[in-house]
Order: structure tokens, then sequence, then C-alpha cells
């Protein structure tokens, strides 16, 4: 999916505990040891609103406004901050935090090397830093901070969980090397998290109803919410009793339906870890699923002390761990390679078709005319983050764009309208030869009009070697053909088991210049083919990824296999 950018520094967007210098920062104190973070805020912005200009006051609910979301106006505040304090660091530092929320990275960049040029050994600014480099794309630079910060905190387990998330979408590194990374991150992640404990109070019985356990700090409007929806809402309850536990400090309407949809939901967003192992415990959960990962708003410190007897690794984070104490992966047939398989911490837990269900939690859409027959020329597309675009995927297209004449190219992400993260790309293909008046880009679209967006395309480019994930579901179910590059792990083959579910073998390549040939292959068969958009839309909708019952029922099954291995190996 998505995975998604890497999490910025958890201690700096915590509240900070406020000194009882000004009325109003004694007054919200009970309010924060209750949880009521929005309503804290709510009360200091009121108090500057009536003129307080205390700076402390001003600070803290800077932290405030970051914990609730409130990011535009975390901004602002910190704007009015830095028109009195030129060189207010605290101030520097959470305006580069909320400029990287509002897609203002480049401002992002400023404010963390302006921090930096005052105190250069600043981990949390050097792995700041290297998150808004990594949501321009560009990787190498991203990493050198996290690498500086490693060496200068090697115990500090976010910024091995950074080092994970980036090095996956670095092309130079190979495969052997990544795995041993994630292998080497789990042992410091482990010695970090604590013992774990050596008996469950659980009864070994492998036929008896279970407690599944989802962790996830994604539990509202967010690629993973594509995956999870159906599972949460067809869970056979006579059998298999779920747990939600949402490590988010906020709600929206995807939110409210998914804690519709599970009584035992449980928000822990301000719980601490020691509590929140307590919690799985106490609610004597059988399997617990981390949907996180290595990803954002995770908690991998209880996951590698294992609060529950079988642990699985689904959704958030497609590649191993790196944990013992996670027993399993969820995958199918087609998400790795032997090389990749052998290289795993966690034994691959394969459904039979596909390891991931897709609903689009919109209206339905039906797909539009193919745009070349209005515009007279073949438009290719790529929507994933640009974090994806390595020098071979760039080389590749500007292989395309040259062998189907007067073809156009269009980039649609958040951040693509970001001036650096256009002049890279513009750049790269100027290089292989392909002109800037071919290449278009567009910022960020509300879900619904980024569906209509599709309409624009002809054929869907995929990135390699991370591929789209979310983003290729979204391409399919608008009945755009995709064509993809598969490599090893699940990040690298996500596009391989999508097209193998619909039905279309024959978009996969296994080299960049097979990709270039099956690209040409793909624009002959749209120009030949007017019903080719439906029939894609058909099969996606027809196929395992969209066959939510029949998928849930396997997803069970897997729960139950990996069930009955523990309780075959905990007999009493």
């Amino acid at each position: 999916m998505n995975r998604r950018s890497p999490p910025p520094s958890a201690a700096a967007s915590k509240p900070a505990p406020a000194a009882p210098l000004h009325p109003i920062l004694a007054e919200i104190q009970p309010l924060l040891r209750a949880g009521r973070i929005a309503e804290a805020a709510a009360r200091c912005e009121q108090a500057i609103a009536g003129g307080a200009e205390d700076p402390l006051l001003l600070l803290n609910t800077v932290h405030l406004q970051l914990h609730v979301g409130r990011n535009q106006e975390a901004f602002d505040l910190c704007e009015r901050i830095l028109a009195r304090q030129a060189d207010h660091i605290d101030a520097h530092f959470n305006r580069g935090l909320a400029a990287m929320r509002i897609n203002r990275y480049e401002e992002a960049l400023h404010s963390f090397q302006t921090v930096l040029k005052r105190k250069p050994d600043y981990v949390e600014a050097l792995t700041n830093l290297s998150a808004v480099y990594f949501g321009l794309g560009f990787i190498r630079e991203a990493l050198e901070p996290l690498h500086k910060a490693n060496r200068l905190k090697p115990d500090l387990v976010p910024i091995w969980q950074n080092l994970l998330s980036i090095t996956n979408y670095d092309e130079t590194v190979p495969l052997s090397e990544l795995m041993e990374l994630h292998r080497r991150a789990g042992k410091h992640i482990a010695r970090a998290a604590g013992p774990r404990p050596t008996s469950y109070p659980n009864t070994p019985d492998p036929d008896r109803p279970l407690r599944i356990g989802y962790l996830s700090g994604d539990l509202f409007n967010h690629p993973a919410s594509h995956y999870i929806e159906p599972v949460l809402r067809l869970h056979d309850r006579s059998h298999f009793e779920p747990f939600a536990y949402s490590l988010i400090g906020w709600s929206d309407s995807v939110t409210q339906a998914f804690r519709s949809m599970v009584p035992n939901w449980r928000d822990v967003g301000l719980t601490d870890d020691a509590g929140l192992f307590r919690m799985i415990q106490d609610d004597r959960i059988d399997v617990l699923v981390d949907l996180s990962g290595h990803t954002a708003r995770n908690r991998v410190l209880v996951v590698a002390r294992k609060p529950a007897p079988v642990t699985v690794n689904w959704i958030g984070y497609l590649n191993s761990m790196g944990l013992t104490a996670v027993d399993h992966a969820v995958l199918d047939p087609h998400l790795l390679s032997p090389a990749a398989e052998a290289a795993f911490v966690e034994a691959p837990l394969k459904l039979p078709h596909t390891a991931y269900c897709y609903t689009p939690l919109i209206a339905g859409r039906e797909p539009a005319e193919a745009p070349w027959q209005r515009n007279g020329h073949i438009t290719f597309g790529c929507f994933n983050n640009p974090a994806k675009l390595s020098a071979a995927s760039l080389k590749a297209w500007a292989e395309i764009l040259k062998r189907v004449p007067d073809s156009r190219l269009l980039f649609k992400y958040k951040t693509y309208s970001v001036p650096m993260v256009q002049a890279r790309v513009i750049e790269a293909l100027a290089g292989h030869g392909v002109a800037a008046d071919r290449v278009r880009f567009e910022g960020f679209s509300p879900l619904g009009s980024f569906f209509d967006t599709f309409g624009s395309i002809d054929v869907a480019l995929d990135s390699f070697p991370y591929t789209g994930v979310t983003t290729s579901m979204h391409t399919l179910f608008m009945g755009v053909p995709l064509v993809t590059l598969e490599g090893d792990t699940p990040m690298q083959r996500f596009g391989r088991t999508a097209l193998m579910a619909i039905g279309r073998p024959d978009w996969i390549a296994h080299t960049p210049e097979e990709y270039v040939a099956v690209a040409e292959t793909i624009v002959a068969e749209v120009r030949a083919n007017p019903g080719l958009r439906h029939d894609i839309q058909n099969r996606m909708i027809a196929s395992p990824m969209m066959q939510h019952e029949r998928f849930v029922r396997d997803l069970e099954a897997a729960y139950r296999q990996a069930w009955s291995l523990w309780c075959g190996r905990h007999a009493r």
C-alpha cells in the first residue's frame, strides 16, 4: 500500500509538558492528564485569540495542535513566534513538522536545515530532514541524515525503522543487503522492547472461537482502510471475535464506520506501550495482527514483546519486519521470489489467491472512455509516490515516450505540486531525450476527483523496484491497463499479484527492456479494443481481490492454521 512515508520523530510530535508560567498552562493540566488533548488545544487557542502572548504558551499550543492534526494552525503560530524571535530553534523545528503535514515540503526543508545549522547533532531534526527528502523523492539524500542519526543514537528504535522504510526504496541496494538490514534492525528492536512472556493463559484448543486483535495506526481515511474494511465487516462472529486497537488520536467518518463494525474497539493512541501490552493480554487475544509494521503510528515495541500467542504481519509493511516475535506474514503465491522467501524472518502464511482484498470506499465509478480517442495521442500516467521514481523507472519511461510518438506522461500525487519534485523528474527525463512539454504534473485531489483523473490516462506505468500498491488497485478498478516489473519482495511484486488476480500475466515484465515492450503492446491493445477499460474493471470486480466473502474466509482459514500450529506446540 502505500506504504506510506516513515514516521517523523514521535518525541517531537507529542505535547510537551507545560510549565505553569501562564495561568492557562496550569488550567489545562487536568485535560492533558485525561487525554483530552483537543480541548486543551482549543483552550490555549482561545487565550491566544484573546491577546495572550506568553512564549511558552504559544509553543505549547503548537505542540498540542500538531498532536490533534491542526497543522495549518500550528504552522501559522510558528510563523508568529519566528516573527518575534527569528532564531527560535523549537519554533523552526515545529514549523518543519507542520509544513510537511500541509504539503509545504520546501519550507519544511528550510526549517530543518536552519535547525541543523545551529545544532548539527540534533537527532530529531536529522530524522525529520530525512522524512522531508523522502517526501520529495530524494532517497539517497533521505538516507544520509538517517545514517548520521543512527551513528549518534544507535539504540533509538524509530531511526532503525525509518532506515528500513526508506532503504526499501533504494534501487541500488541488493536483496541480500536489504534483508540483512531487516534482521539486524529486528535484533536492536527486540533488545529495546524487553522480555516476552514465558507462557500465555490462552487455551490451546485448535477448534475453539478465536479472538483476533487488529493493531493499527491507519483506521481512518488512509490507503490501508481499502483493505481492512471488508475484513472488519465480514468476519464470521461465531468463530472469530475481532478487537481493534486504534493508535490514532483523532477520528473521521471512516473511523466511525469501522468503530460500528467492531464492538471491541479500543482507542489507544494515548496509552503507553506498557498499558497497551497489558490491555492486549487482558483481552486474551489469540492472534494479534499488526497492520502498521514499521510505518507511521506503529507500536513495534509492543509487538516485539509478543503480547499474544500468535503475531501476524499484514497490510502495512510489505516486507519482513525482521522480528522473531512476529510468527507469520500474510502473503500469497505471487508476492515473494524464492530468494526473498528464504530471507524472510516470518513464516509465510499464504492465502490461496491473493493477500489483499480491496474496496474502493466510494460510490461506483464507470470507466471513462480512453482519452486517446479525443486527444489524438496516448497519455501514460504514474500516480505513485515520487519516492518510488527510481532512475531505472524514469529511463524506461523515457524510452516508452520515444517509442510512442507524440505521447504524453501525467504524474499525479500530492507532492507533484512541489517545484523541487517537478524539476527532478523533468531533469531526469531530459537526460534521456524527453522534452519537458511532454510531461504534466497534478497534486492532491480528494478521492472522488482522484478516481476521475484516471479518465485522463490511457496506460498506467508502474514504478519499480517499489511498485504501486493501493494506486494499482484504483488503476485497475477504473479500467486502466497497467504495466509492471516484478522484483523480489512484496513491495516489488504487488503489481504482479494484482495482475495475476485479474488474469493479465502478459502485462508483467521481468526486465526493464521487457517492460518497455509490454507498454508498447498495451498501447496497441488500447487502440484496437475500445471495450478494454470495461473488461479490466469487470475482471477486477470478479477477481479474488474484490470477492470479499471468499477472501475473508481464506484469511480466517489462515488465522486458524497459524493458531493450530501454536496449539500443536503448546498442547497441555
